[in-house]
This record gives structure tokens, C-alpha cells and sequence, in this order.
């Protein structure tokens, strides 16, 4: 079944539109300074026409009435000219002028016709053919000067032609007859006329706009297409940067151990490297969660959040860092239950007290639900921000006074971590500081109850180091797809240390044909395990790499994906294809450090029926 067409707009709807309204009356009262000055200079004429033929009273008042509503058309033109663009641009302003054009176009109609209707009666030479003929011209010239605005048109055309119309039937000879009717016959065509071109120069002025705002709207774009360039431009700047500078320690550091002479030196070499692969980490980490939040893959579960039990977990998190920089750290108790991601919102918080904590030299950290405003505050005593920065406060590695980016400051993603997880969950985030006057960070929450509900979540523990046992994984088999060889005999040592065997392929192609040969042996050793990169730069990825696998061996065959990918295409493919897949399938994000290889070992052989 076919879709009908759209009916165009009729000039009625589209004066609805006050930019295509006050564009018409300034037309009207653009084209009527014309109309006035011709009027104005035919008077004279008509006098001297016409003196000799009329007695003298009704032609001077019939004279005197036009040039009388001359000067009213004059002076409510010039009312229009007074205003200013902007106000002329007003609905109402607009609307009202319309009106009074209206009512003009009724008296100056009248006033013509009232003329018109002297010189008819006007003895021989002047005949009334002569002012059929000057209605004639003036309808034509009016109607020409407001084909914009079709009632316009059917007033001058209808009062000034019809009364002339009249007067010549009421003469009842043929030929004014016939003018007569030819007049009327013209009215009709002049309605048609005027309705299709009033139409289409409506639709023209309609036009224009809509080429003046999809040049806007190109403008706009372009600007925020300048502003994300610059943006990215500055991103990349601030993460090469914050890169390079562990990077460079941590060369330097491994050039002076290899010529450390005594233990200690050596040691105090490794907790220094261990410093800079940790602040690597953190970058990584932040960089990797804000991609994940760009692609969609943070998902987040609303659910009721006793937030008591989310201050005693915070308490307990960053007391020993309040209590190592002398501050205080309070949080005011609360019943209130809101709705939220447990774990999304504890990282936004814990973002805003640990920044809050890390900025406060004195006094301390408050931290309280304030129900009467909906939001959960962060306030501190510290050093206070000037206005001028609150409006890029939430931008990535923006930071107040750290130009030189000194990492012991921060990285500058944690506040937009918290407005683009806020986003994500409905919460606004906002900031109220002064230089020396300290800050308050505000999330909105909207509660669920006022009274203290047992229903309670669960907020994921942080993994603990006891938990991280190393797992044996001797009598284990482990395929390693891994196209970088120096991580790859990294990894194949690592599983070999717990006693695993390894086989390691650099292309997935390779693992493929071996696992078709394994499959056509009855005593194959298949793996029991695979671990595997995600991009290898060929045909297939790591995704469809454990597809095919599985495929050959058991669908449920535990599977490690690596992933060193931030961009939000390659996460966006990633989480869509691991939605589905089996529970035996963990996704890990490079750089992995040994603790979380460790803990993913553990919770595939706690998942999987057959023991790793």
C-alpha cells in the first residue's frame, strides 16, 4: 500500500510560523511605500482630469478621504520601520501589524471605491469606462504589490473592481454590461492567480529559512566537529604525555638494575618500576572505562541501593588515606534507599572523595545524603576552584594549576568518569567552589524510601590478595593464540611456572588446522583451556577464532579473550558477541596484570564442570 504524499503547507499554516509572518508584513510594508508615493503624485492628475466634470465638492472631499488614508498607510508603515529587527521578529509584534495591513487594505479599498464612484458619475469626456479603467490599473498595481498575501488581494480586487462592476449594470447598456462582466470575471481570476502565486512566494520565503538553518545547523556541526578534533587533539596530547613520562622511569629504572650492586639497591629499583607499571595501569584503566562507556558496554542494573551500606564501604576504602594526609573523613548517616548501579555509583563516588581527599591539605571530608535537595553532596575543605574552570572540570586530563602533569596529582579522567557514568544512570553531576573556599560535588539521587529497609545490595568486595591464590594447573593443557611473541612466551612461561603445558599458535589459522587433525584422533589431547588475543591482524579475530574452536571441541570449552582494543566499534563487536556466549568465557583487558590472569583462572575452573 502505498504512502501519500505529504500535503504542502497551505499560506495560512504557514503564517503560523512567526519568521515566515514577519517576513511577509515587512513585504507588505516594504512594497506600500510605492504604492503611497504613486497614489500621492495621481491626485493631482485626477484633480485636473476631472475638475471641469464633477462639481468641485464631492471630487475634493473624494480626493481629500484618499489622501487622508495615504497618510495613515504612511505613518503605520513607518511605525513598522521604527521597531527593530528584533522586535519586528516578535510573534506578537508581528501578528498585530498583519492585522493592522489588513484593516488598511479594507479602508484604502473603500476609500478607492468611494472615488472611483465620483469620477463614474463625472459628465462627457470622462466617461465611466475612464474609471472602470483607473480601477482597473489600481487593483492590478495593488494586487502586484501584495501577491505575498492573498487576502490582500481579494479585498482590493473584490471592493474596488465589484463596485465598479455595479455602477456599470446599474447603467444598463451593453458595452457596460459587458465591462461589467468582464470585471467580475477578472476578480476570479485574480483570486485564483493570487492564491497560487501568494502560495509560492510563501513557500519561497519558507525555503530560504530552511536553507538559513541547514546552513546554522552546518555551522553548528562543524563547530562541534572542530571542538571533538580539538578535544581529541588534547586527549591524545595528555595521554602520550602521562605514557611517556612512567615509560621513560621505567627504562631508566631497568638500566640502572642491571647494574645494581647490592640487594637493596635492586629492590628499591623494582618498587620503583612497580610505581610506574602501576600508574601505566591506571591510565589504561581509566582510557579503557571510558571507552567502555562510549560503546555501551558498562552495563548497569538499576536496583534499590541502601546508601548506608555504601558509606560504610567508603568509610572503610579511604579512611587510611584521610588518616595518612591528616584530614578528616566523615560520612553523615543516612536511611535514605535510592536507585542506582551499586557498583557504578560506588565508582562515582569513590572518584569524588578520593579527589576530595586528594586536594584537602586541612580541615576534612563530608559526605552526606541531603534529601531536601535529592542529592548526595562531597564537600571538603580544600583549596577551592575558580569559576572560570567549572565548565571544563568534567573534560578528560583537564586539570586546575597541573600543566606540567605531574601524575602524583592525578590522571584528570575521574570527574569525567563520574558525569559520563551519571549520564549513563540518569544522574546529574554539578560543582559549587571557590578558591580558598573549598568544593561540594553533587550527584542527584532521587530517594525510594525515608525509612530503613532491610532489602540491601551487595556491592562486589574488592578482590583481595588471599583470594588470589596461585592456581595448579599441572595435568592441563592451554592453547595460546597470540600474534606478539614477546607476550606470548610471557604468558606460555607464566602458565608453565603453575605446572600447565602450553602450545602456543601466533596465527588463528594455525590453531585451526591443528585442531581439525586433533579432532580425526580418538586419543587427541585436546586442550583444556584457550587463551587467546582478539586482534591479530588476519581474516579471522580472537572472537571468531574461539567460535571455530569451540566448534571443533566442546561449545563450552573455557576460553580467556585478550584485548587490548579501546575503540568503541571494537568493544561495541565484542560485548555483542560475548552477550551470548557460553559461562566459561572471560574477557580480560590488556595490560592484565598477574593477579587478574590469576583470579580468571580460578573462575574458570570454578565454573567449568571439568576441573582446569
Amino acid at each position: 500500500m502505498s504512502t501519500a504524499a505529504p500535503r504542502p503547507h497551505r499560506p495560512r499554516d504557514l503564517l503560523n510560523d512567526p519568521r515566515v509572518r514577519t517576513e511577509i508584513v515587512a513585504l507588505l510594508y516594504r512594497n506600500a511605500a510605492v504604492g503611497i508615493t504613486m497614489n500621492l503624485l495621481a491626485m493631482p492628475l485626477v484633480w485636473l482630469a476631472y475638475r471641469d466634470a464633477l462639481p468641485p465638492t464631492p471630487l475634493i472631499a473624494a480626493i481629500a478621504l484618499w489622501v487622508t488614508l495615504q497618510a495613515v498607510s504612511a505613518w503605520n508603515r513607518a511605525k513598522w520601520i521604527e521597531l527593530g529587527a528584533a522586535e519586528q521578529a516578535n510573534g506578537e509584534t508581528s501578528l498585530r501589524f498583519l492585522s493592522r495591513a489588513r484593516w488598511m487594505a479594507w479602508l484604502l479599498a473603500i476609500g478607492m471605491s468611494i472615488l472611483l464612484a465620483v469620477l463614474h458619475f463625472a459628465a462627457a469626456p470622462a466617461t465611466p469606462a475612464l474609471a472602470a479603467t483607473l480601477a482597473l490599473i489600481y487593483v492590478l498595481g495593488a494586487c502586484i504589490s501584495t501577491l505575498v498575501y492573498l487576502p490582500q488581494i481579494k479585498t482590493f480586487s473584490t471592493l474596488v473592481l465589484g463596485s465598479q462592476a455595479t455602477l456599470l449594470l446599474l447603467r444598463q447598456t451593453p458595452i457596460e454590461a459587458l465591462v461589467a462582466v468582464l470585471l467580475i470575471a477578472l476578480i476570479a481570476g485574480l483570486w485564483g492567480y493570487g492564491r497560487r502565486y501568494s502560495e509560492q512566494f510563501q513557500q519561497t520565503i519558507v525555503l530560504r529559512f530552511e536553507v538559513q538553518d541547514l546552513l546554522a545547523e552546518q555551522a553548528r556541526l562543524r563547530a562541534v566537529a572542530e571542538a571533538a578534533h580539538e578535544a581529541k587533539s588534547r586527549f591524545f596530547a595528555a595521554a602520550s604525555h602521562d605514557v611517556r613520562q612512567p615509560l621513560q622511569a621505567l627504562m631508566l629504572n631497568f638500566h640502572a638494575l642491571r647494574h645494581a650492586q647490592s640487594n637493596e639497591r635492586r629492590a628499591g629499583l623494582l618498587d620503583a618500576a612497580d610505581s610506574s607499571v602501576s600508574a601505566l595501569r591506571q591510565l589504561f584503566d581509566q582510557v579503557l572505562e571510558l571507552s567502555k562507556i562510549d560503546a555501551g558496554a558498562l552495563h548497569v542494573k538499576p536496583q534499590p541501593v541502601v546508601l548506608q551500606t555504601l558509606f560504610d564501604t567508603l568509610d572503610a576504602r579511604f579512611s587510611v588515606e584521610a588518616a595518612a594526609k591528616n584530614v578528616w573523613l566523615r560520612f553523615a548517616p543516612t536511611t535514605a534507599t535510592i536507585t542506582s548501579d551499586a557498583n557504578a555509583f560506588e565508582r562515582m563516588l569513590a572518584n569524588l572523595i578520593g579527589n576530595a581527599i586528594k586536594h584537602t591539605a586541612r580541615g576534612g571530608v563530608w559526605i552526606a545524603y541531603r534529601p531536601a535537595r535529592g542529592r548526595i553532596e562531597v564537600r571538603d575543605s580544600g583549596i577551592g576552584i575558580a569559576a572560570e574552570h567549572h565548565a571544563r572540570l568534567f573534560d578528560e586530563f583537564f586539570q586546575v594549576e597541573n600543566e606540567a602533569r605531574d601524575r602524583t596529582k592525578g590522571l584528570g579522567l575521574g570527574l569525567s568518569i563520574v558525569q559520563r557514568i551519571g549520564a549513563l544512570l540518569s544522574h546529574d553531576v554539578g560543582v559549587a567552589s571557590a578558591p580558598n573556599r573549598g568544593s561540594t560535588f553533587w550527584i542527584t539521587a532521587k530517594p525510594l524510601a525515608t525509612a530503613k529497609t532491610e532489602q540491601s545490595v551487595v556491592l562486589n568486595a574488592q578482590t583481595s590478595q588471599a583470594a588470589l591464590t596461585f592456581p595448579t594447573l599441572e595435568h592441563t593443557r592451554f592453547w595460546v593464540l597470540e600474534n606478539d611473541r614477546d607476550v606470548a612466551q610471557s604468558l606460555a612461561a607464566f602458565l608453565r611456572d603453575a605446572g600447565a603445558q602450553v602450545e602456543l599458535f601466533f596465527k588463528p589459522e594455525d590453531a585451526l588446522s591443528r585442531a581439525h587433525d586433533l579432532a580425526q584422533s580418538a586419543n587427541a589431547a585436546i586442550p583444556n583451556a584457550v587463551i587467546s588475543d582478539y586482534r591479530f591482524g588476519a581474516s579471522l579475530d580472537g572472537v571468531a577464532s574461539l567460535k571455530k574452536l569451540r566448534s571443533v571441541f566442546r561449545s563450552d570449552t573455557p576460553a580467556i579473550l585478550l584485548t587490548g582494543d579501546t575503540s568503541i566499534k571494537d568493544l561495541s563487536r565484542i560485548d555483542h558477541e560475548l552477550t551470548g556466549a557460553p559461562a566459561t568465557t572471560q574477557l580480560l583487558h590488556k595490560p592484565v596484570s598477574a593477579e587478574e590472569l590469576i583470579a580468571a583462572l580460578n573462575s574458570l575452573r570454578s565454573t567449568h564442570e571439568r576441573e582446569l
